[in-house]
């Protein structure tokens, strides 16, 4: 018997990652904090993210895609409309080079084919991101045969049932955007049931209120003139609300930031986390004030202290659980 062989697999399985990162601490904790210490969305999951226009479903989608490649996996991104670029991939990490597939699907049977297909080359978390499902039609419809769009219901579900075995043996993760909009009966999201029946997880994500804008304000003296007082909004902050979960707790909520050319900012969602639990700037051997939370930040960014500070985010988050966790005796059954 090797001793060191058999050290080294132990090492190798401990450290084997098991969750992908959404690129927000404290979404990654709300999603699976309570099974996993670390948090994230694990492997052999279908995940339904939906909400308006503009508050980062494709942020979150853009932040996996640049995790699952960090450590080693493999992602295809559908993209039915056609948005992503050259320069919003490089704002989020993402390698269009290295193990990294882009298309534009038409239609459901076109996606799921691909999918189908699909034989990761790697024993790494691997990701397909759709953004967004609402593009998707059936063949029908793209013929004009199905004006109305009743064969994409019956498309989705039947390639969402077979599909799903396979997730697990693929070890990925897909992962559906999908915009909510309002109709005759109030909001609504716009994707086949399917979706929603199969997903393990869904998250609804909307404008924060009150506060939903990152602004800068700064007194500026232009050519010795009166100094006058200018600001300009730098990103958005958006809540999160795991509506269903088979992973963790459902009905959880947590906001994130979104800088404009800078993707989700981590660093600035964990000190304002723990200044609404103690109303204080904790940059890890600094404390800061109201007010102060640039200066915070560049203080944890200039020291590399930004692991340390996901850790501390981590650790206050799990006391806030342990605070509300409710004790009981086994349930007497009869």
């Amino acid at each position: 018997m090797d001793l060191n062989k058999i050290k080294k697999k132990k090492k190798e399985t401990k450290e084997r990652i098991i969750t992908l990162s959404t690129g927000s601490t404290i979404l990654d904790m709300i999603i699976s904090g309570g099974v996993n210490k670390l948090g994230g969305i694990p492997s052999g999951n279908i995940i339904d993210i939906f909400g308006p226009s503009g508050c980062g479903k494709t942020s979150i989608l853009a932040e996996l895609a640049a995790s699952c490649q960090i450590h080693g996996g493999q992602v295809k991104f559908k993209d039915p409309e056609g948005r992503l670029n050259k320069e919003y991939s490089e704002v989020y990490g993402m390698d269009l080079s290295k193990n990294f597939e882009y298309s534009k699907p038409k239609t459901i049977n076109e996606l799921f084919e691909e999918l189908y297909d699909w034989k990761p080359s790697t024993d790494k978390i691997n990701l397909c991101c759709v953004d967004s499902a609402a593009a998707l039609m059936s063949d029908l419809e793209k013929d004009s045969e199905d004006k109305m769009g009743m064969k994409r219901g019956k498309d989705f579900s039947a390639a969402m049932r077979k599909f799903s075995k396979e997730i697990e043996d693929k070890n990925m993760i897909l992962i559906f955007s999908n915009q909510e909009r309002e109709g005759p009966n109030g909001k609504y999201a716009t994707t086949n049931n399917a979706v929603i029946y199969y997903s393990s997880l869904r998250i609804k994500i909307n404008p924060a209120f009150p506060k939903s804008k990152i602004i800068k304000t700064k007194e500026i003296s232009i050519e010795g003139k009166k100094k006058v007082k200018v600001e300009k909004v730098l990103g958005i902050i958006s809540k999160c609300k795991v509506i269903k979960s088979s992973i963790d707790d459902p009905l959880r909520e947590g906001l994130i930031n979104i800088v404009f050319g800078y993707g989700i900012d981590d660093v600035r969602g964990n000190l304002e986390y723990i200044y609404s639990l103690t109303g204080e700037y904790c940059a890890i051997d600094k404390i800061y004030k109201q007010g102060s939370i640039q200066t915070a930040i560049d203080y944890i960014e200039n020291n590399n202290y930004e692991k340390k500070l996901r850790e501390l985010t981590r650790d206050y988050w799990r006391k806030v659980q342990q605070e509300l966790k409710v004790s009981r005796k086994i349930k007497v059954r009869i």
